[in-house]
C-alpha cells in the first residue's frame, strides 16, 4: 500500500444534516412535545429536532456535543430547554422557532 497525498486532504463537499429518524426512548420520557403553533420538538443523540409533520420538513438545534437525557417546553409554546449528559453536562434554552440559544449553563 502507497500513501498518495490526495487521500489527506479534506473533502470538497460538506455534510448537513437532512433529516433524524428515531428518538431515545428506551429509557427516557416526555421527550417528544409539541409547541405553540403544532410543531413537533423530539431529539435523538446530541441533536434537538423540531418538527412540520404537516410538510415534513426538519430543523435542528446543534448546540449540544453530548447525548441528550432531558427536554422541556415553556407553557409559551417556543422557548425550549435541552440537556445534556456525558463527562461535561450542559443545559441550552434556546428559541424553537429561530433555533437560537438563548442562555448555555454549565
Amino acid at each position: 500500500w502507497k500513501e498518495d497525498p490526495w487521500m489527506l486532504t479534506s473533502p470538497v463537499h460538506d455534510l448537513e444534516l437532512e433529516h433524524l429518524y428515531g428518538f431515545r426512548g428506551y429509557d427516557r420520557h416526555g421527550n417528544v412535545l409539541y409547541t405553540a403553533t403544532g410543531k413537533t420538538v423530539l431529539y435523538t443523540a446530541c441533536v434537538a429536532s423540531v418538527l412540520d409533520s404537516a410538510s415534513g420538513f426538519q430543523r435542528f438545534f446543534l448546540g449540544h456535543t453530548a447525548d441528550l437525557t432531558c427536554l422541556a417546553l415553556h407553557p409559551n409554546g417556543r422557548v425550549a430547554a435541552s440537556g445534556q449528559g456525558g463527562a461535561h453536562p450542559r443545559v441550552f434554552v434556546w428559541d424553537s422557532e429561530r433555533l437560537a440559544a438563548r442562555a448555555a449553563e454549565q
